[in-house]
């Protein structure tokens, strides 16, 4: 399934290594800070838990 992933983040490096990450994982950029991509169930999973640790969010919702 497709996704689309866009997000507001004012700290540089945290937002540089999340455009970073989001490539790792086979996103393409469609804006500065937006990226689309069918990453499958394993990236999507490595990129949720590389979410959590950067940002210390219990639950990052995915629907």
């Amino acid at each position: 399934m497709p996704y689309l992933f866009c997000y507001d983040i004012e700290n540089d490096t945290k937002r540089l290594k999340t455009a970073a990450k989001l490539i790792e994982l086979g996103f393409q950029r469609v804006q500065k800070s937006v990226f689309a991509g069918d990453p499958g169930e394993y990236a999507l999973r490595s990129l949720q838990d590389w979410l959590k640790r950067q940002f210390h969010q219990g639950t990052i919702n995915r629907d």
